[in-house]
């Protein structure tokens, strides 16, 4: 039991930062998270931005952008 306890803290420990790394090019004070106005100056659109943030907190997150784009929101419409 203390075997699998120490390997899952450091998988954990190891995996923690690449899920914490959000690089987009929207987010271009590179706080891992695209502010509104970063939203609308990436030429995003607007009316999805608020679909986007899921949690309501005013940004978009990694794994916010993530579901956003993987719901197929993210391509260009026609």
């Amino acid at each position: 039991m203390r075997l699998f306890a120490f390997c899952l803290s450091a998988a954990l420990a190891v995996a923690a930062p690449a899920f914490a790394a959000f690089l987009h090019p929207a987010d271009t004070d590179k706080d891992g998270k695209i502010s509104k106005a970063e939203w609308s100056a990436f030429k995003f659109d607007p009316a999805q931005f608020a679909k986007a943030d899921a949690n309501h907190d005013g940004y978009v997150d990694g794994a916010e952008f993530m579901a956003w784009d993987a719901a197929g929101r993210g391509k260009p419409a026609g």
